[in-house]
């Protein structure tokens, strides 16, 4: 099933916006206008909010039980100052905003509001969206130098495209790191999907019964990631654009002892199969390119178009979103 997709932006007619100092309560707004209510002529992805208490800085979404699966999504802060993160974790289950009312969840995440980052944009459908936020300063280079690590964020919260039928486990709140597993107590430049690099961590998947067992995935690509200066397009020929498969971290073919709750070998696990499925509308290119190219840069690959991700590090840009339908 093919499920539409809606690009937000900062730039849109009556779009909410953030300060070159964002507060946290200026995140929430915009995630509740893209997921839940909509604004100027842009209908909601028709998620909800089932829980929410603004005066203490926490909110959570749920996306489409219709289309997905039914999981959720709590965004907290501390505080409401300027620059001040933002928490973000997923549940399979909740039953209220506080930590012992959230029920197998994912890895806690970290949103950083630093300075001059005030341009954002949602891209996603009732399954599952990508939030990300650029720096004004630097809004208009699409490969973004070492000596910049940091400057932009990007995540994702949703059902990933699962090869299980009826996956009720297939909800994260995800913030791709190069190694590192666990809680995020702090923001690195190696997290995030404009991060993206061969291989990496994407977070805790529970079994597709929903059951309580859980396992880190990771995602790998299927081209190799360019640690250099991007070259035009058409000096290199034409890409071949792949998806990014997700699978348990570690697996081998020939492992033993790495079993699902059942006692099944991983490897003939339905449970918690090695291989879960793919990080969803999300294609890698086989080249790097647009070097000179303003930001956003925008694509028709096989018929659609595809929003080319930054790269914060030294590394080209080659990963693009689907901004038209995502395979659920």
């Amino acid at each position: 099933m093919a499920l539409p997709v809606t690009v937000y932006r900062w730039d849109d007619a009556g779009a909410p916006q953030l300060t070159t100092e964002g507060k946290p309560s200026q995140f929430f707004e915009i995630l509740k206008k893209c997921l839940v209510e909509g604004y100027g002529n842009k209908q909601p992805l028709g998620w909800t909010a089932p829980y929410e208490d603004l005066a203490n800085l926490k909110i959570a979404f749920r996306n489409s039980t219709a289309d997905g699966s039914g999981g959720y999504v709590r965004f907290s802060a501390a505080n409401d100052n300027n620059n001040s993160n933002v928490e973000y974790q997923s549940a399979l289950t909740m039953t209220g905003l506080q930590d012992s009312e959230m029920y197998r969840t994912g890895y806690k995440c970290l949103l950083n509001s630093d300075s001059d980052r005030n341009q954002w944009v949602l891209i996603g459908t009732s399954t599952g969206f990508y939030f990300m936020v650029t720096s004004s300063i630097l809004a208009t280079a699409v490969y973004v130098y070492q000596q910049y690590h940091g400057v932009d964020n990007c995540f994702f919260c949703g059902d990933i495209e699962s090869v299980v039928s009826n996956d009720l486990g297939k909800f994260v709140a995800t913030n791709p790191d190069t190694s590192d597993t666990g809680d995020q107590s702090s923001t690195q430049y190696t997290q995030g999907f404009h991060y993206m690099n061969y291989y990496g961590v994407f977070g805790k998947i529970y079994e597709s019964s929903g059951g309580n067992e859980s396992k880190d995935h990771s995602y790998f690509t299927l081209w190799s990631v360019a640690n250099i200066n991007p070259v035009k397009e058409s000096s290199q020929g034409h890409a071949i654009y792949s998806k990014l498969p997700i699978v348990v971290s570690g697996y081998t073919q020939n492992q033993t002892g790495l079993n699902d709750s059942e006692g099944t070998p991983i490897r003939d696990s339905l449970l918690m199969p090695p291989y879960r499925g793919f990080i969803p509308g999300v294609l890698q290119a086989s080249n790097s390119n647009h070097p000179d190219d303003d930001w956003p840069v925008v694509k028709t690959i096989n018929g659609k178009q595809h929003w080319l991700l930054k790269n914060t590090g030294n590394i080209a840009p080659q990963f693009w979103i689907d901004m038209e339908s995502w395979d659920a």
